[in-house]
This record gives structure tokens, C-alpha cells and sequence, in this order.
């Protein structure tokens, strides 16, 4: 039962006293409230995710199986998975699909014969809570968690570990979208990177970056994030709270990626929008970007100003009085209710790609510390807009 629903039940706790009549209506109740509490603790104080091991890893067999390893879960409805053993998992696919390799909770009824009644039917007895690891080209609909997923190629080539984690190739095994418990949250994140322009790597621009910022936020700080991957602007996630765009070249602006966008930015997301300065080949970028950026604020009813001393960035967790200096080594960030551009390039020093002067270890320190400011903003924005179509409802 997801937390929502968990907190609508009323919380009602049985009061035994001598003669009291308990039925299996009585006895129900009594451990309902406890297994509720436990639900509900678990989803409120931790969230669901993982909380230790669970890896996934390669066999190198020849049904192209993957190893699920011991650990331990919570999922989306609070209930524990405990995986005791190793478990093997064949991917049996040979086409260009997405494969995800999930696990989930079950519970099986079990009877004991020793409890049946004369010439009465064997009634369950206990609840068995088991588990389930698979690999599947669809996500269910009830509750489950992602331990990784795998993009095949339909070559028949084996899977095989990540060579670079951050932009997993096909028939690699991709852990970025693994979820992991936190001892206490103060909130989540969901993140996003849009398909616009992609490196000579094939993915898009300053995906390495921000892998690497994101696992900072979840590594270093009290909030969590969840990344939602590559990003159809047209089709934007409803739960996802920031969006990034970053590039090279000028894009084109369709009515479908500007309405899809108001919407976003209505529901309380943020848009960072950033130019890189170097490709991958050496080629310097032409300002393309930025421009298009600018036009494309222009058409979300946006007007781009400096961000200054006091803005709610620069304080939703890290303190700076103006935005770090990044690539360029100028402050050229700006920011207009709910969007975000930076011409000085933060996504490069993110992962550390850049060398010289402005490569230095305190330029790298502030502009991730900027960048982690930018994610818990986008959590902060997404919250008060949720609060405040809930005090509108009343």
C-alpha cells in the first residue's frame, strides 16, 4: 500500500481486557495495526529503495545470465524483501529491446494440516512473504523495484558489466536507475536529461556530468534523487522535477516542446539549460545553443535576468553569494521563474573533464555544490507547488 494510502488509515489500536470475545475479525485487527505502523515507518523515515547489496553483475554464462546477489529491499508499498541467495537470471530476449531486471514481493498462503478441523477444508494458516527477481521488457503495474536494466542490441552479444557506469553501452548492464534508502530523507528529487543533442559517446550532452552529480546528492547530502534518464521533451514525465538541457549546436522549437514545457513548468519543475564549451572532437561550440535557448524562454513567457545575491538557489542548501565561475571563468548564469541557463559550462567540471586553471579542484567543489543547490531547489519548487494547489483545494 503506497504511503498515501497508508496515512489515510485511521489508526486504531485494539484494547484487550478480561472476558473480551477475540475472533478472527479481533485477531486481524490487532496485527494489522502493528504491520501498518511497520509499513508506514518504513516508507516515511527511509522511502522505498535498497537498502544494502542486491547487486547485479554478469555471469558470463551461455544463457546470458545475470547474477542478482544477497540483499536486501523496501518497496513502494513499504514491505520488506530479503534476497538470501544468489539468484540467476536468464535473458532469454534476442531482440533491440530494453530489459529490466526487477524484484518483488510476494505472499503466498500456506496451510497446517494439523490445524484442520473434523472433516473440515484446510483453511490458510500463515502468509508466506517471499520474493521474486525477473527480467522483463515492460515495468508492472504493481509494486516493484529496479535493480538495473539492459539495452540489447539483438546482436546475440553477451551482457557485460558497464566499461564507463555513467553512459552504459548496449548489452551492458545499466545500474543508474537503482534507488537507494537513505537513513532520512528530507526530500526527493527526479531528474532528467532531454534527448537534444548528443556527444561523439551517442549520449547526450553532459550525461557523464550529471550521473556524477547526482550521485553526489544521494552520497553527500539528506535529500535523495531518482534519475528518470533521457527525456522526450514532448513526453515529460509528470513526477519528474527537474529537467536538463544541455548541447553544442542551435535546436529547433516546436509548438508540441513548448506547450509540453509550460505544462512541465506549471507543475512546478525546473528547467537548467546549459551550453557546452568543447566537444568531445576539440571543436569549440558556435553559441548556437545559447541562442536557441533564448528564443525558446522567449516563447515559454520568460525573461532570462542575472542570478544575484539572494536568489533562492544560491541557499536551498550550499551558501554563495553570486553563481561559481565555471569553464569560461565568468559568472554567466541567469534564471527566469523556473528556468535556468549557465554559458560557463558546470556540466564539464562535473566530471571533472576539464584541465588547467579552470579545472582546479576548488572550481570542481563549488560547481557541483552550485549544481546539487540546483537539483534540491527543483525539489523545493516542486513542493510548494504541490502545497499550494492543496491549500486551494480546501
Amino acid at each position: 500500500m503506497p504511503l498515501p494510502d497508508l496515512l489515510k488509515r485511521p489508526a486504531k489500536r485494539l484494547i484487550p481486557h478480561r472476558g473480551m470475545s477475540v475472533d478472527d475479525h479481533t485477531w486481524t485487527d490487532a496485527h494489522d495495526y502493528h504491520r501498518y505502523q511497520q509499513l508506514s515507518h518504513s516508507l516515511w523515515v527511509h522511502g522505498p529503495g535498497i537498502v544494502g547489496g542486491l547487486e547485479v553483475t554478469a555471469t558470463g554464462l551461455e544463457d546470458n545470465s545475470i547474477m542478482v546477489h544477497p540483499g536486501m529491499a523496501i518497496d513502494e508499498n513499504g514491505t520488506g524483501i530479503v534476497v538470501r541467495e544468489p539468484q540467476l537470471i536468464p535473458i532469454t530476449s534476442y531482440r533491440s529491446e530494453t530489459i529490466y531486471i526487477i524484484v518483488q514481493s510476494r505472499e503466498i498462503e500456506e496451510s497446517d494440516p494439523n490445524h484442520a478441523g473434523h472433516g473440515l477444508a484446510i483453511e490458510p494458516t500463515y502468509i508466506l512473504e517471499v520474493y521474486r527477481g525477473l527480467a522483463t521488457n515492460s515495468l508492472p503495474n504493481e509494486a516493484f523495484l529496479e535493480l538495473a536494466r539492459i539495452q540489447l542490441s539483438g546482436s546475440g552479444h553477451p551482457v557485460t558489466a558497464a566499461a564507463d557506469r555513467r553512459i552504459p553501452s548496449q548489452d551492458e548492464i545499466d545500474l543508474r536507475y537503482r534507488r537507494c534508502v537513505t537513513s532520512r530523507s528530507l526530500g526527493n528529487a527526479r531528474v532528467g536529461i532531454a534527448a537534444i543533442e548528443a556527444d561523439l559517446d551517442g549520449h547526450p550532452v553532459h550525461t557523464k556530468g550529471l550521473i556524477d552529480l547526482l550521485d553526489g546528492v544521494n552520497g553527500s547530502t539528506n535529500y535523495s534523487v531518482d534519475f528518470y534518464g533521457y527525456i522526450n521533451i514532448t513526453d515529460i514525465p509528470e513526477q519528474l522535477t527537474l529537467l536538463m538541457m544541455a548541447g553544442y549546436s542551435s535546436f529547433d522549437i516546436t509548438e508540441d516542446m513548448t506547450q509540453s514545457l509550460k505544462t512541465f513548468l506549471s507543475r512546478g519543475g525546473v528547467i537548467f539549460g546549459e551550453s557546452c564549451v568543447k566537444k568531445s572532437d576539440d571543436t569549440q561550440d558556435s553559441g548556437g545553443f545559447k541562442e536557441s535557448f533564448n528564443d525558446l524562454a522567449v516563447f515559454l513567457d520568460r525573461q532570462l535576468v542575472p542570478v544575484e545575491n539572494g536568489h533562492p538557489v544560491l541557499g536551498s542548501l550550499h551558501k554563495f553569494s553570486s553563481p561559481p565561475a565555471g569553464v569560461r571563468g565568468t559568472d554567466m548564469m541567469v534564471s527566469g521563474d523556473g528556468i535556468f541557463f549557465n554559458d560557463s559550462d558546470y556540466g564539464c567540471l562535473w566530471e571533472a573533464g576539464v584541465s588547467g586553471d579552470n579545472g582546479s579542484r576548488e572550481s570542481i567543489r563549488s560547481t557541483v555544490e552550485l549544481g546539487v543547490n540546483v537539483v534540491v531547489y527543483s525539489h523545493q519548487r516542486a513542493l510548494e507547488n504541490r502545497l499550494t494547489s492543496e491549500r486551494t483545494q480546501l
